[in-house]
């Protein structure tokens, strides 16, 4: 029984050596892997880092390209507001010279009527002119053949004589 006593024992012993062995090796592991864990939590840390100064950066930049274009649109809504105004007033301007121009021109309404009634008349007159003249020439004609046959019986007497 001692010698299975020994072998018991040394059995444990092995035992213990493996065991303690391999506590040794994960310890090591253990070790190993809490290093490779403090490398990716640094690294995590220095990524978070650089992506928040990035976000940061990025966010500066569109806060200042907001800024750029709220500062271009007040300029462009400022031109096109005095662009406008200066049309207003070119238009009202211009507007007050036309009804000045109406206002002066209404003094001659009355002669409007007139001038159709001088119209009318004119034509008329016109129409009777031209029917005197057609009237005249007409006279003339027969003064004409009158006289050309008043010439020819002359000559016929003054010749039968």
């Amino acid at each position: 029984m001692t010698i299975f006593l020994i072998l018991v024992c040394v059995g444990l012993f092995i035992t213990l050596a493996v065991v303690l062995f391999k506590n040794k090796a994960l310890k090591r592991l253990v070790a190993q892997r809490e290093g490779e864990i403090t490398t990716v939590k640094q690294e995590t840390v220095r990524v978070r880092t650089e992506t928040e100064l990035s976000l940061n950066e990025a966010q500066k930049l569109i806060d200042q390209q907001v800024a750029d274009m709220r500062t271009e649109a007040d300029r462009i809504r400022q031109h096109y507001e005095t662009e406008a105004r200066k049309i207003a007033e070119t238009s009202q301007t211009q507007l007050s010279k036309a009804l000045e121009d109406v206002a002066a021109l209404r003094r001659f309404a009355p002669l409007r009527d007139a001038e159709v009634e001088v119209r009318q008349t004119l034509e008329a007159a016109m129409l009777e002119a031209g029917a005197l003249r057609d009237q005249a020439q007409a006279l003339i004609e027969q003064s004409r053949s009158a006289a050309e046959t008043e010439r020819q019986s002359l000559q016929l007497t003054g010749t039968v004589q």
